[in-house]
């Protein structure tokens, strides 16, 4: 059985602790069981393998030329009320 970093939120949300374990170990991968209680985000989850997952999660840490993103710089995290266009082939809505 694979081995995965599960977590509930309220809508799509990593941040840097998510990242490091990750990228630390590549046989990890990143299961986010969304419950939202108002906003745009449906019920469901994200199966994420580890690719997928710190690919993703790296293009909303830097940009293109290497600067940290607002968010990251500032937060350490990335969240969004919607499912990120990137990851529609790896939500399951409930």
């Amino acid at each position: 059985m694979k081995r995965v970093i599960k977590y509930e939120k309220t809508r799509f949300y990593v941040d840097e602790e998510v990242y490091q374990k990750l990228n630390n170990d590549n046989e990890l991968d990143l299961n986010i069981v969304v419950n939202p209680n108002l906003g745009k985000h449906p019920q469901g989850c994200y199966l994420l393998p580890n690719d997928i997952a710190i690919k993703f999660i790296e293009s909303k840490r830097k940009d293109e030329n290497g600067k940290w993103r607002y968010n990251w710089e500032n937060y350490m995290n990335y969240h969004q009320d919607g499912i990120p266009k990137a990851l529609r082939d790896y939500f399951i809505q409930a």
